[in-house]
């Protein structure tokens, strides 16, 4: 991996998770309400093969998730990810192979659709979550569980 694909792939995940945190605080710091939600991956906790770039900038966006949670917190602004597992995409399309292995060690043997990650964005917005901060949801067919 060239330096440059690495940097790139930070800067998009990491560094746009951060940016994109930063200027939307300058409006909800006049809330009295608010909910951000950062959008992780299940290779962010499981480590991806051919990805340290895309594992190493996910997991970082956890991190920050859960750091951003504690900061905010006294403020009412609520920060959570969403770390979606396999999901039916263009980007999976042409897994072909992998997709089959994937789906066999899965315990719901199945990729998951855009609503899956959709209806857990919805409930992180709403008052629904107004008891969860510094959490991640992962939407993934129990490809991994954690706590």
């Amino acid at each position: 991996m060239s330096d440059e694909e690495w940097h790139k792939m930070i800067s998009i995940h990491l560094n746009g998770t951060f940016f994109c945190t930063r200027e939307v605080l300058k409006i909800m710091n006049n809330q009295l309400n608010a909910s951000i939600i950062n959008m992780g991956s299940v290779l962010g906790t499981t480590g991806g093969p051919s990805s340290p770039h895309y594992s190493a900038a996910k997991s970082a966006i956890l991190g920050f998730t859960r750091a951003t949670a504690r900061e905010l917190a006294s403020r009412n602004i609520r920060v959570n990810a969403i770390a979606p597992g396999y999901i039916d995409t263009d980007m999976t399309s042409s897994l072909s192979d992998v997709k089959k292995l994937v789906k066999s060690v899965t315990p719901m043997k199945k990729f998951g659709t855009a609503d899956d990650i959709a209806w857990a964005a919805v409930y992180l917005a709403s008052d629904e979550s107004k008891f969860v901060t510094g959490q991640t949801i992962s939407p993934n067919g129990s490809f991994v569980m954690n706590q």
